[in-house]
């Protein structure tokens, strides 16, 4: 603690703890949603129901991403932070890879479901109506060149001490 020069620590102690109890607190409705759309979803929704599911398990690991493991301290007035969770000491530039890989899932599965939606209201007859082997087709490389990003991110030359020495000084 203490790491933050322009906050007093104690209430760098209390930003901390309302960050990981608004993480348990999000994360327990996250679950209660999981839940609910696997059990009470009618069955027509189809694929649909499936995509919101992933949605929300995606949503739910951002939730205990950030309220446990990457624990994310803001350092005002600069526009940085620094990481208080348990694995990010270990290994900052995956801990933030691993993040980027949940928000780039969640946007991912959004937009499919945008896609999804709006193919379900276009006649069968209309020229972009797409078949349901073209769709998945789609959907795919979308994710997997959208997901390549946190490949390369991963790979990317990045500092393995987790410190800065902008910061240091």
């Amino acid at each position: 603690m203490g790491f933050n020069f322009t906050v007093d620590p104690t209430h760098e102690l209390l930003l901390l703890w309302g960050i990981r109890v608004n993480c348990a607190v999000s994360f327990c409705i996250d679950v209660l949603a999981i839940h609910l759309l696997w059990t009470k979803a009618p069955a027509k929704t189809g694929a649909y129901k499936y995509l919101l599911f992933v949605m929300q398990t995606c949503s739910a690991l951002i939730n205990l991403h950030m309220g446990g493991i990457f624990v994310s301290i803001p350092l005002f007035p600069l526009i940085a932070l620094y990481c208080d969770g348990f694995v990010c000491k270990s290994n900052p530039h995956a801990c933030v890879v691993s993040f980027y890989f949940l928000v780039l899932s969640c946007l991912i599965t959004l937009n499919v479901c945008v896609f999804y939606r709006h193919q379900a209201v276009l006649p069968y007859d209309h020229w972009l109506k797409l078949g349901k082997k073209q769709r998945i087709f789609l959907y795919s490389q979308y994710a997997i060149i959208t997901q390549l990003m946190t490949v390369f991110t991963y790979f990317a030359e990045h500092e393995s001490t987790g410190r800065s020495e902008y910061l240091e000084k």
